[in-house]
């Protein structure tokens, strides 16, 4: 029980910590009286940390005497009028359509680069880290910005312990694009290190369940960097009248996995792609299926990310069709809901795109009873990344690349084609339906992983 009320505890004191900003007075001069705070861009492999953020940076942004947006009307109006969702689209979002649209005097724009936990009992840490930056919509002149990455630690006593905060700071050291600080570091003797281990464990799962995980970090990483931010003028705004005329052009999804680096052979088949993604900094995961389907040069692929990302705001993923017609040279991108689509030129679209690729011969596995040959892959893309994995091609299907490993920093991207039936599709599906309009401003963003 006593354990109990020490967790309960800490959820409290993460609740409320950083709730307090320094109490400023008002700046009648400041022009910006009005911001819309935007989805930050998720540079961790957390799905639900960017909006925890946002919504505790937009209530100390309020505290500093501006009018913020609620970010639900933030979100509708990005949502139905420019198709963005994420973060990540907004570069496709040009400042005069945000200012037109959310009608706002100022926009905060964020990057969330580390939102992670690691708990070995050895050394446990909590890493919270981000930069922000307001631009004034009247001018473009970006006024304020500023960034900071905040940690907590627990190292257990001795070598172990020793070489393992040694780790951990000579890592964060590498990275000197936004600085570090240290909030607590407390030593914890070797013989209570497994308890110590247990119990963090516990509030680990606990501050996940009740959505306060790193709050406390997240808190006083925000305190800081807003230190800085000049006060705003004071008063009110009323946000109703922005959202009253919405007009409902088509929501924009993420985009589905490439696959362009994957033989998919000379054979007609349908299958279930399943996508599998494992964090390297905090160990999470997730994975969701995609039906597949290949006629000849067409291929199929239908994505429901509502499956994959079930902490995302209700409406904000919908179901997506990508058809790829290498006959035509062409991709389409179809919104079931709303019966539209959008067409892109091959060389548009990444998904389908044949990257320049390197291969060598690794050995020999058996994948789902199918007999294939191991490579190691080299993969250069357009933007110039190099991305290193493994791919296996089924031999009994005509060397088919039956799965792929792609290793990247944050985490480990893996695809495997399951319940394979090689038979040809009805043609149909690989066509646009005749009641689907055609739309010209959904926007295709790229790739959040």
């Amino acid at each position: 029980m006593r354990r109990l009320f020490l967790l309960a505890g800490l959820l409290g004191l993460a609740l409320f910590a950083g709730c307090l900003p320094a109490l400023i007075p008002p700046n009648p001069a400041n022009p910006i009286q009005t911001v819309a705070v935007l989805p930050l861009v998720n540079n961790t492999t957390d799905v639900g940390a960017p909006q925890m953020v946002r919504e505790k940076l937009a209530a100390a942004i309020a505290s500093r005497h501006y009018a913020v947006m609620p970010i639900a009307d933030t979100d509708r109006i990005l949502r139905d009028r420019l198709g963005v969702t994420l973060g990540g689209q907004l570069d496709t979002a040009p400042l005069d359509a945000l200012r037109r649209e959310l009608q706002v005097d100022g926009l905060v724009y964020g990057t969330l680069m580390d939102f992670s936990e690691k708990t070995t009992g050895l050394y446990n840490e909590k890493k919270v880290r981000a930069r922000f930056h307001m631009v004034e919509t009247a001018t473009g002149r970006t006024v304020w910005e500023n960034g900071l990455g905040v940690k907590t630690e627990e190292k257990m006593s001795g070598t172990a312990g020793l070489i393992a905060d040694i780790a951990s700071d000579v890592s964060d050291s590498k990275d000197q694009e936004v600085p570090w600080i240290t909030l607590a570091s407390n030593t914890t003797e070797e013989e209570d290190a497994r308890k110590v281990f247990a119990l963090n464990m516990a509030i680990k799962l606990l501050s996940k369940a009740t959505g306060t995980h790193l709050a406390y970090e997240t808190g006083e990483m925000l305190k800081r960097v807003l230190e800085t931010l000049p006060a705003g003028p004071g008063g009110t705004a009323a946000f109703s009248a922005l959202v009253s005329d919405l007009t409902l052009p088509p929501i924009v999804l993420p985009p589905c996995p490439a696959v362009g680096h994957m033989d998919l052979g000379k054979k007609n088949f349908t299958a279930v792609m399943m996508t599998t993604w494992e964090g390297r900094t905090d160990n999470e995961s997730f994975s969701w299926e995609i039906p597949i389907a290949k006629a000849g040069r067409k291929i199929r692929m239908d994505v429901d990310y509502a499956k994959a990302f079930p902490d995302m705001p209700p409406g904000a993923v919908q179901p997506m069709i990508m058809i790829h017609r290498e006959d035509k040279k062409a991709t389409y991108a179809l919104y079931p809901d709303k019966k539209e689509y959008i067409e892109c030129s091959e060389t548009g679209d990444r998904t389908f795109q044949k990257p320049k690729m390197t291969i060598e011969k690794v050995g020999t596995e058996k994948i789902d009873d199918h007999p294939t040959e191991k490579f190691k892959m080299r993969v250069t893309l357009t933007d110039g990344s190099i991305h290193e994995g493994f791919i296996w091609n089924a031999t009994d299907l005509g060397n088919m690349t039956i799965k792929t490993r792609m290793e990247q920093k944050e985490g480990i991207h893996t695809t495997l084609l399951k319940n394979i039936r090689l038979k040809t599709p009805p043609s149909s599906l690989f066509d646009v339906p005749p009641d689907y309009t055609r739309t010209e401003h959904a926007i295709v963003p790229a790739a959040g992983r």
